[in-house]
């Protein structure tokens, strides 16, 4: 898994992703070589920023809220984390072979190499 940072802080590229911070959108090459722009909720982004710093390292509900939230009440956290896990989901598997995975009672992690399903 290669992580490119460049010299902007607010651009990196993951595999054929690249997220731009400042924009809250993430443009996706497909295998035409086709560009498409997926923008995000500033919560999603702020999960999708999460997982995307770390590929393939899982992460517990309670560690996205921390980092997501910016520390808010954990009290407060209920199915916030799920509920933005999945929009965040929903738009990656629209155009990407990423998603985020969920892995049962332990967290979520954002893999590249899912097969897409076309029909």
């Amino acid at each position: 898994m290669i992580v490119y940072m460049t010299d902007h802080k607010d651009l990196f590229t993951i595999g054929n992703m690249t997220i731009l911070s400042e924009k809250r959108s993430v443009v996706i090459k497909d295998e035409h070589n086709l560009e498409h722009t997926v923008k995000f909720t500033h919560t999603e982004f702020r999960l999708l920023i999460c997982l995307a710093s770390q590929p393939e390292k899982v992460f517990s509900r309670e560690e996205l809220f921390k980092l997501a939230w910016n520390g808010s009440d954990p009290n407060v956290m209920g199915r916030n984390v799920d509920v933005h896990i999945c929009q965040v989901r929903k738009k990656l598997n629209a155009v990407s072979t990423h998603t985020v995975k969920a892995l049962s009672g332990v967290g979520y992690k954002l893999t590249i190499n899912r097969k897409k399903i076309t029909a």
